[in-house]
């Protein structure tokens, strides 16, 4: 009898020590995961910064255009706007010589 209780203790001891090895190996692998997610978060916010950035540089970008591109329509109309003065200039010049009595055809 006394070696049935032996053997008895001698396996539960067995049996406790495996279960606290399997305690300790959770342990483990639960602070490895924890490891892992502190990481997974540090990549994720450094990514939404990357987003962040291109989407800010993508605007900047837009908006440099987009002046750039008034400012070519304004200096175009600019210098559509000179050079109808400059025609009309002239043909008012030259309506002058053709017709430099007006005054006369306008009362008949």
């Amino acid at each position: 009898m006394e070696t049935l209780v032996t053997v008895l203790i001698t396996l539960g001891a067995c049996a406790l020590a495996y279960a606290f090895s399997g305690v300790v190996r959770l342990k483990e692998k639960v602070e490895e995961l924890d490891t892992l997610k502190l990481d997974l978060d540090d990549i994720e916010l450094k990514i939404d910064k990357m987003v962040n950035d291109l989407s800010r540089e993508s605007f900047q970008r837009m908006d440099e255009l987009e002046k750039d591109y008034c400012d070519r329509i304004e200096k175009w109309v600019a210098s559509t706007d000179r050079r109808f003065d400059k025609a009309y200039n002239e043909i008012r010049e030259l309506d002058k010589v053709v017709n430099p009595n007006k005054d006369l055809l306008k009362n008949k």
